[in-house]
């Protein structure tokens, strides 16, 4: 079976922690096949996300949570 996380923040969303390139280290430790990143309102740690995830031969699912205003 394999294990995937599909909703992982970086350092460049508020509420994230890590530079792209230590989640993907760390999931290589947790064994994880493949993961999301999908920080809120950027793209800008996807690029180094999808880098290292072929150097740890992770597949890295580009995402993004995006922020919408509708009638106020």
């Amino acid at each position: 079976m394999s294990e995937i996380d599909l909703h992982i923040h970086t350092c460049y969303s508020a509420d994230g922690e890590f530079k792209p390139a230590d989640i993907i280290k760390l999931a290589s430790k947790k064994q994880l096949e493949a993961v999301a990143i999908t920080d809120h309102d950027t793209v800008d740690g996807l690029e180094e996300a999808i880098k290292t995830g072929r150097e740890y031969n992770i597949e890295v699912v580009p995402g993004i949570e995006f922020d919408t205003e509708y009638q106020e």
